[in-house]
This record gives structure tokens, sequence and C-alpha cells, in this order.
């Protein structure tokens, strides 16, 4: 479901309620065979609701709001050694889909990036397309 939200993230649609979260589950599962009773079909798009603000994706009660999660140097530390770690290189790193999870762009990544590079951590340059990024993680 998180495409769906992700995309009214970009387009600037941050209100979220429970009929939509149904919208985009019907959207989602398209075609399948899925057999749900009504019931069933509410109370699942309630707990997605409040997975959301449990991971600090939206806020608020009955009508959420989505929000950008905190994005601490730590934190984009942590992730890029996952990413890193995991074999991921280069421009991979910048735009791979995990920062998704968190609302980023690649600009915004590339900016996250940057700031650990100002702090020494890594060493990052962004031309273009072209990504030079080194991370002690990364060293044999």
């Amino acid at each position: 479901i998180l495409g769906p939200v992700l995309e009214r993230w970009e387009s600037g649609q941050h209100r979220l309620v429970r009929d939509d979260v149904l919208a985009d589950l019907e959207r989602v599962l398209g075609d399948a065979d899925v057999r749900w009773t009504e019931a069933s079909r509410k109370k699942h798009a309630t707990s997605l609701l409040s997975a959301l603000r449990d991971y600090g994706l939206a806020k608020g009660v009955q009508v959420k709001h989505l929000q950008r999660p905190v994005m601490t140097s730590e934190l984009a530390a942590h992730l890029l050694r996952i990413l890193v770690e995991g074999g991921v290189r280069g421009a991979g790193a910048v735009e791979h889909p995990f920062w998704r999870l968190f609302f980023l762009t690649p600009d915004d990544v590339a900016r996250e990036l940057a700031v650990l590079a100002q702090n020494g951590l890594i060493r990052f340059e962004r031309a273009g397309s072209t990504v030079v990024l080194e991370a002690p993680w990364s060293e044999p």
C-alpha cells in the first residue's frame, strides 16, 4: 500500500482517511481473487493507517496527515551502510527505493549524503547521473 501513499505524498495530497486506503486496496489488488468481508476490509484499512502513524509517516486520529519522518545523520548513515553492505553502489545507493520509505527523492538523498560527506563519514560527489560514493563499510 506504500505505493499509493507515496503517490499521494508526491502529488501534495497529505490528507488520508480510511476510505482512501480502501480505494487504494481495491486498486492495488485489481483483479486478484481476494474474498474479504466488508468488515475485514475496513479493519485492514484501519490497521494500515495505524501502521503509517506508528512508523512516523502520518499523524492524526480519524484523519491522518502524511508527514516526512525525521531523518537524522545517524539514521541516514545506518541506512546507507545497509545498502552498501548489500552490494549497492554509486547512483544505485542514491536512487534506491529503500529511501522512499522515508518520502525521500534522489535529490533529498543526495543532500543527506552530502551532510555525511561534510562530516567526514563518507566520500560523496554527485554531478548529473555520475555518483562517487566511498564508505568505510564498502572496503574489504
